[in-house]
């Protein structure tokens, strides 16, 4: 008797493990909803976490920026072309700053009504429009309204949520990107404090010259003039 019992039971578990999901079964679509409320939950996570790509590059830009606004600060740049970098580099940065603001806005995330909603609150509500004297309650009726509303809510909850996600995505991808093209100028910016910027220029000033000249006198009373020796004094000018 027992052996006939796994025998069954083995028999249902193999042909009702690989059934199809069928969109006609209140019970499938429910299962399939759950699934995919799930995911979306998870990449709404994962799209959150990106913001580290964003902050790698804000950290470089605020790094390297220091000495250029010394420079700028203490008037030593000069050069047009630096200065329309810096004013397109600005620009962008500026534009990639405000959509990582708007990326990083809070924005409630659906989430689901606790079980209990369900199967004590809703259910009391509805059990006395399917309860009668003579056949008591219909349980099979209030159990299919009970499921259609849990349905209805996860698919209204996937519908919210997956518009956040491709909201978030939109603007962490706008942001980034404008992060990246901004590195452009801010590169050139960059080149003009290391090669071109004009306290990097030293320049040699002469400021005195001693001459001195030396001669030597043989045994017949010849003088032979040597070689003079010119002795330079400078200073680098910073």
């Amino acid at each position: 008797m027992k052996l006939s019992v796994f025998i069954n039971l083995f028999i249902y578990l193999v042909t009702h493990s690989h059934m199809p999901k069928s969109f006609y079964n209140l019970d499938d679509n429910i299962e399939l909803n759950e699934k995919r409320h799930e995911q979306i939950i998870a990449e709404y996570d994962k799209v959150i976490a990106k913001i580290s790509n964003i902050i790698i590059v804000y950290t470089a830009v605020s790094f390297f920026f220091i000495p250029i606004a010394q420079d700028i600060v203490e008037g030593k740049m000069h050069n047009h072309l630096f200065w329309f970098c810096l004013i397109l580099f600005s620009t962008i940065f500026l534009i990639s700053f405000i959509r990582t603001v708007i990326f990083l806005w809070p924005r409630d995330v659906d989430t689901l009504k606790p079980p209990s909603e369900y199967y004590t609150g809703i259910r009391n509500k509805i059990e006395p429009k399917y309860t009668t004297d003579e056949k008591g309650t219909d349980k099979a009726t209030v159990d299919i309204i009970l499921k259609s509303a849990y349905n209805s809510e996860i698919e209204t909850a996937i519908n919210d949520n997956i518009n956040i996600v491709h909201y978030k995505k939109g603007y962490y991808n706008k942001a980034f990107a404008f992060s990246l093209i901004s590195m452009l100028p801010f590169v050139a910016c960059l080149y003009f404090h290391i090669i071109i910027k004009d306290d990097k220029v030293q320049k040699v000033k002469i400021e005195g010259i001693e001459k001195t000249t030396n001669f030597t006198i043989d045994s017949s009373g010849r003088k032979t003039v040597l070689a003079p020796v010119v002795i330079l004094k400078d200073s680098a000018k910073k």
